[in-house]
């Protein structure tokens, strides 16, 4: 039998359907899809993003499994008009499942599959996250992995 796929899948489509069978395996007791957050290299080295004027503060790393915000990090309230809606509904899901709490803080880590697509989340408008994640002495993340 073969498939005939008339588009392929965004990055967004496929974290939500993995998000999907997160929640089905879940409710069914398996946790194989739940995401784990392993560092990968020095654990000094926490990447943060950070807005001072508007209150966003998110603290993250690399891990494994793509870029995790970390437990206590706050997201910005409100959305830009131009972030993308699977986005806008991702960050409505992470609320929903109190992954985000109504205070727009984080109640665990949470993985994502990109730096780019966990700071969209926080920062609610599409951004890169190579560039926006930094390190305590200013460098970003693509700085970083140049070195």
């Amino acid at each position: 039998m073969y498939l005939f796929f008339s588009r392929i899948a965004t990055n967004t489509e496929m974290d939500e359907f993995i998000d999907n069978m997160r929640l089905i395996l879940g409710v069914l007791g398996h946790k194989v899809l739940e995401p784990s957050v392993r560092s990968q290299g020095n654990e000094n080295e926490n990447i943060y993003i950070l807005q001072d004027r508007s209150g966003i503060k998110a603290s993250g790393k690399l891990v494994s499994e793509g870029f995790a915000v970390l437990k206590g990090s706050r997201i910005s309230a409100n959305t830009a008009p131009s972030l993308t809606a699977p986005v806008v509904a991702r960050r409505q899901t992470l609320i929903d499942k109190g992954i985000i709490d109504v205070n727009y803080i984080f109640t665990q880590d949470w993985t994502f599959t990109s730096p780019s697509l966990a700071a969209a989340i926080v920062m609610g408008y599409s951004i890169n996250g190579r560039n926006a994640w930094k390190n305590r002495n200013g460098l970003s993340l693509k700085e970083i992995e140049e070195r």
